[in-house]
């Protein structure tokens, strides 16, 4: 084959211990790859993609070219490798090229046809769930979803930018991935058949070729010893059932005929994987299995089950992260990520059994490897991920989370002197731990505690006044407080005699009249205010003036007092006798004339409740001798609240049934504006009780979810996730499942 002639031409010049001798198969591999990559997307008139692939190979080549002669490390192998065929590097490159080149309003089309597609997907979904026998309550609450994306959908013509599209996009895609996790799972238990095998699409020529990989791998390493053949062997069972399958398996759902073309490519990279590689890399295993392997048997053993769950990782990044890229990236994109990605996980299999001894020789030569290993599992970190599925948008480069796992691990930087300020401040932080800190900056001990003071929360004048009018702080602390403000001793002498609370003049005067303080203690009062002396007597004669013509008349009514009590009272007051029958004949008309009022009004009231007609009210209210005009004025008045308050019935019924959800908010459109409603004047009203029917429906779905997750109708995980359907943050999602398993358990610990 020419695959082949051209490999073996290549490493018979190159030197087989230098990077140029081992990575130029691969160099090569990745030329015709992509060289068929790029006649593919010309032949589909994809030509602006194919000159993004055309500058990732030029990147690509010079790197290798700067370490042709460097020795080789089978560790910086693998990594080169990984990044040479990584297709989410690839999927970036191509996407964030696309997106500049693409105008405003033909992205905003793209993103509308994207949130199209994961509508169509969701209902495709939900078809399968409802010929699986799915309950209603299930599907209700997956097309809530859909509605959710449908008015998302709408508001993408308003935004300005395509950063502004490309944000909004990626929460709508939040969305759409939560229900379609819970869609497949849903899917996954309520399936009763089994899928078809994996390789069935793709034909017998790949099923070949991996197989053959698989006996090249197992033929590497079998001279040396049984245990490790079978620790090597077991690994390989796992990497092909927990990595390959499950990947391949996605990629011919997603691709399917459109793979087919890199077939030829793929199967020639398998070919040298199988005739060239492997045994041009035999003596070298070989040597280091004499060298370090048989020394640190028992660590290596230890060690491929890091190197397992390590590489289960990547490859489960890979899988989960690689598929939402698509839907955020323009339909030429798209393409280009899954032929790509075909491509990069054949690598990833030549590749891994490297990784392995790269970690071993680490082990082999006693380095510590705890802090590589931790930055290692915080670069693939949930952090990490989400930093690279938004690179896709935002064009933050892979290194972000990378350099954020390296200084996180080996450079920390410690807080500023600002920050440890504001942390002891707010009593994050112990004073110990604060002069710690503080020590790096430079400062002496004495300055660092002056410092530590600064940081305090002091009270303000006032707040220090009324503690110490409480008696909350002493007088030492008051003053010691207080000129932490700057105040020299005069002032704070001021203060001190503020905060020492006395009564008012009103307050004084007042407990004097009920007899609560004496004469003497009230002349105290007027001294500490600086009153007079001679107008204190005036002030205390006043007081013990007796009761107004107000207040006798207020009295005559509440106690019934007699006649002669009230001129004796009067006199007191200083009215002339000759004017006291007149006052007393006033006080018992304004009570008389008051008590008409008042039956008068209880009159109205009972017509307005219905208990009297109105002329049968008219003869009751003339028999109390209150004047005509007077009577139809309160009848007008009772016929107009009459009126009112049917009215404002009729509105309190039509509001309440559409809070209850009786009618629509058109039909009560309709019946307000019949009846003669301003409905400018009640569009507050009618948006307040949209609110209230909102929040009734979401607490009767609430109830109806938790009543299901304690008659056991629904698990956990559905419970869950009808919870976040219906609008509920994750927190408040967990805290009201941990509410319904808490109740049943404590109603089936009663029964």
């Amino acid at each position: 084959m020419p695959l082949e002639k051209s490999l073996k031409k290549q490493s018979e010049v190159e030197d087989p211990l230098t990077f140029g001798g081992i990575l130029s198969p691969l160099r090569h591999v990745m030329d015709i790859s992509l060289e068929a990559l790029k006649r593919g997307l010309r032949d589909q008139n994809q030509h602006e993609l194919a000159v993004a692939v055309s500058s990732l190979q030029r990147r690509v080549s010079t790197h290798l070219s700067a370490h042709r002669a460097s020795k080789v490390d089978p560790r910086d192998l693998a990594n080169i490798a990984m990044s040479i065929f990584n297709p989410i590097a690839l999927a970036i490159h191509t996407a964030n090229f696309v997106i500049k080149q693409t105008p405003l309003d033909q992205f905003k089309r793209m993103a509308k046809s994207q949130i199209d597609q994961w509508i169509k997907n969701l209902k495709d979904k939900i078809k399968r769930l409802e010929d699986l026998g799915a309950s209603k309550s299930f599907i209700n609450t997956a097309n809530y979803t859909i509605t959710r994306l449908q008015y998302k959908k709408s508001r993408i013509d308003r935004f300005r930018t395509k950063d502004q599209v490309q944000t909004f996009l990626r929460m709508v895609k939040e969305i759409y991935r939560g229900e379609e996790e819970r869609l497949d799972k849903a899917i996954e238990e309520l399936k009763k058949r089994k899928e078809k095998p994996w390789w069935e699409d793709l034909g017998k020529a790949i099923t070949d070729a991996f197989a053959g990989v698989g006996e090249a791998i197992s033929g590497a390493f079998a001279g040396i010893g049984a245990a490790i053949f079978g620790a090597l062997r077991d690994f390989a069972n796992w990497f092909y059932e927990n990595a390959l399958k499950p990947f391949w398996d996605w990629i011919v759902e997603q691709v399917k005929g459109l793979l087919k073309w890199a077939i030829d490519a793929i199967k020639g990279f398998l070919t040298w994987i199988k005739s060239d590689l492997m045994p041009t890399a035999k003596p070298y295993l070989q040597s280091f299995y004499r060298e370090v392997v048989i020394p640190a048997f028992d660590a290596f053993k230890l060690l491929v089950e890091i190197v397992k769950g390590g590489i289960k990782a990547i490859l489960g990044w890979i899988i989960t992260k690689l598929k939402p890229f698509i839907p955020l990236t323009p339909d030429k994109a798209v393409d280009l990520a899954c032929y790509m990605s075909a491509i990069g996980v054949v690598v990833s299999a030549g590749t891994g059994i490297l990784n392995i001894f790269g970690r071993i020789r680490i082990f082999g030569t006693q380095v510590d490897y705890t802090a590589i290993t931790r930055a290692f599992e915080r670069a693939f970190s949930v952090t990490a991920i989400t930093a690279v599925a938004a690179s896709v948008l935002s064009g933050i480069a892979v290194r972000t989370p990378l350099t954020y796992a390296f200084n996180y691990t080996f450079r920390p930087t410690m807080p500023s002197e600002g920050t440890l300020n504001a942390l002891r401040g707010h009593g994050f932080i112990t004073k110990e731990k604060y002069k710690h800190y503080m020590a790096y900056y430079g400062y002496p001990d004495e300055w660092i505690e002056l410092m530590e003071k600064l940081t305090w929360t002091i009270p303000s004048e006032r707040q220090l006044i009324n503690m110490l009018s409480i008696n909350a702080i002493t007088e030492e602390k008051f003053r010691e407080a207080i000129k932490w403000y700057g105040y020299d001793d005069e002032f704070v002498n001021g203060f001190y005699k503020l905060a020492k609370w006395k009564p008012s003049q009103v307050v004084a005067e007042q407990m004097f009249i009920r007899g609560i303080i004496d004469e003497k203690s009230l002349r105290q009062v007027y001294e500490d205010l600086g009153i007079p002396r001679e107008w204190q007597g005036k002030f205390i004669a006043n007081l013990r003036r007796p009761l107004t013509r107000y207040e006798t008349r207020i009295t005559w009514e509440i106690r019934g007092l007699t006649d002669d009590y009230m001129i004796k009272t009067l006199k007191e007051n200083g009215y002339r006798p000759a004017d006291i029958p007149y006052m007393l004949s006033y006080i018992k008309g304004f009570t008389a004339r008051t008590e008409k009022m008042a039956a008068a009004r209880r009159i109205v009231r009972d017509v307005r409740e219905g208990y009297y007609t109105p002329d049968a009210a008219r003869n009751k209210i003339r028999k109390l001798n209150i004047r005509s005009e007077i009577v139809e004025a309160l009848m007008l008045r009772a016929e107009a609240e009459s009126e009112g308050d049917a009215k404002a019935d009729l509105l309190s019924s039509l509001l309440e049934e559409f809070e209850y959800g009786l009618i629509s908010r058109e039909r009560l459109l309709k019946e307000l504006e019949a009846y003669g409603y301003d409905l400018d004047r009640l569009r507050t009203t009618i948006r307040r009780r949209e609110v209230r029917r909102r929040r009734r429906l979401r607490d009767l779905q609430l109830r109806t979810i938790i009543a299901l997750r304690q008659r056991h109708k629904i698990d956990d995980a559905t419970c869950l996730q009808m919870l976040l359907g219906i609008g509920l943050d994750e927190d408040w999602a967990r805290a009201w499942l941990e509410y319904a398993k808490a109740t049943e358990r404590a109603r089936r610990e009663t029964a």
